[in-house]
């Protein structure tokens, strides 16, 4: 339940993502346009699906999207080819996920200052601007919404051990990655929401906790032996413009600290294996520095 205190920050919250989102991407409502994958998409959603199993099944791109494909069959033929309308869509969930991440924020640190400077610099970032441009991009933004939506429940979760927020994190999740693979994030993000609580002494943690987290782990090993399959057979792969290859997680380093500082000009400069050390010392220093500190923000930021 949302306090009198609360309600207001939540409203403050709403405030500053509408203001700075309309300020910074309202163009998109009046010059915005569709272009590549949103024709496809379009033109799948039109045609609709017959069964469940074709909505499970039916994919345009090369990732598994059941969500996505949910999605597009109800916009599509509501807003056929008006690109306005698309935007619409795009900059509200981008409004709500600017609210989310500062709520959270406050749940995490009980700072109102932080919430506001969370929420600010999420409606600033767009998140990388790529969802609020691109229609076909906003499942970005859409499954971004549901992890957070996942997060907030099992905080609810932890706090009060209830049954319909554990049931809540556990759908969210579901939704989350099926509407984008980059949903799976959601499961070591729950890890460190966990740790957080325990190693701060609050919270309740009974048999339910254990079977959230059973399930929880089950679900995202189906799902990620099922994503690798579908993707392994997807046309990016088949015609060779992107390979699955374990080995690709070396460059993880480089891609977390490159989200914070760019490290992509160095390569030139230092060649990629210095980048690379670099990079491991500086994750490596932040996630000691997080753990010790127990600072649940970084910790969320380099999740």
């Amino acid at each position: 339940m949302i306090s009198y205190h609360g309600g207001r920050l939540m409203l403050l919250l709403a405030v500053v993502a509408v203001f700075l989102s309309v300020a910074f991407f309202g163009w998109t409502l009046v010059v915005g346009e569709l272009f590549s994958d949103d024709f496809a998409f379009v033109s799948q959603g039109r045609q609709g699906f017959t069964s469940v199993r074709e909505v499970l099944s039916s994919r345009t791109g090369s990732f598994y999207s059941p969500v996505n494909n949910l999605l597009w069959s109800f916009f599509a033929p509501a807003f056929g080819y008006h690109a306005s309308l698309y935007f619409v869509y795009g900059l509200m969930i981008h409004v709500m996920v600017s609210i989310l991440v500062g709520a959270l924020a406050y749940r995490l640190t009980s700072e109102r200052v932080a919430a506001l400077v969370a929420t600010g610099l999420t409606a600033l970032a767009g998140p990388a601007f790529e969802p609020i441009v691109w229609v076909a991009a906003s499942v970005h933004s859409v499954t971004t919404l549901f992890v957070l939506l996942s997060l907030l429940s099992y905080h609810w979760f932890l706090r009060t051990n209830r049954r319909v927020a554990g049931v809540l994190c556990y759908l969210f999740m579901v939704f989350a990655i099926g509407t984008k693979e980059m949903g799976i994030v959601v499961a070591p993000l729950l890890v460190l929401l966990y740790a957080y609580h325990v190693k701060g002494g609050f919270g309740q943690r009974t048999y339910r906790h254990v079977v959230l987290g059973i399930v929880v782990a089950v679900t995202v090993a189906l799902y990620a032996v099922r994503q690798y399959i579908w993707q392994r057979s997807g046309w990016t792969v088949m015609s060779g413009l992107w390979q699955l290859d374990w080995r690709q997680l070396r460059r993880l380093p480089v891609v977390l600290i490159d989200l914070m500082a760019p490290m992509a000009p160095l390569v030139e400069v230092l060649g990629p294996w210095v980048v690379w050390l670099v990079s491991a010392m500086a994750l490596i220093f932040i996630l000691g520095y997080a753990l010790r500190r127990r600072d649940a923000l970084i910790l969320f930021a380099l999740g």
